[in-house]
């Protein structure tokens, strides 16, 4: 078998793909094993990271993509820009914190909001 056949079987897609390139690479480069079994698995990785976030973006389902950037602090008081100064530093997601966002009546999915709100953190 080759390479990209046992790509193919083990389900490696980057490596099926930059197989060739990872070679090259490692022979220019004067890689020894370790560091070129490290580059090729770190590559697949990669792919296989950004390639589960596209798909959890993608089964979400979200309507309109939105950005903490392009969110209008100005109709707010002091008091709630803080604490989207604090939110968009994303320190809760490092100390395992949840967030709940609540908004006006029609601001989401009623049913959605009901299940949040009957979950216990």
């Amino acid at each position: 078998m080759t390479i990209q056949e046992y790509a193919v079987q083990l389900k490696l897609p980057y490596i099926k793909i930059h197989s060739k390139e990872l070679i090259d690479e490692a022979i220019h480069t004067k890689l020894s094993y370790e560091e070129f079994l490290e580059m090729y698995l770190s590559r697949e990785y990669e792919l296989r990271k950004n390639n589960g976030i596209k798909t959890r973006l993608r089964n979400a389902k979200f309507p309109i993509k939105k950005y903490l950037e392009d969110f209008d602090h100005s109709k707010y008081g002091k008091e709630f820009r803080d604490k989207f100064k604090e939110l968009e530093t994303l320190r809760f997601i490092e100390n395992k914190e949840n967030v709940i966002l609540i908004g006006t009546p029609g601001s989401g999915n009623y049913q959605k909001k009901n299940i949040i709100e009957r979950n216990e953190f």
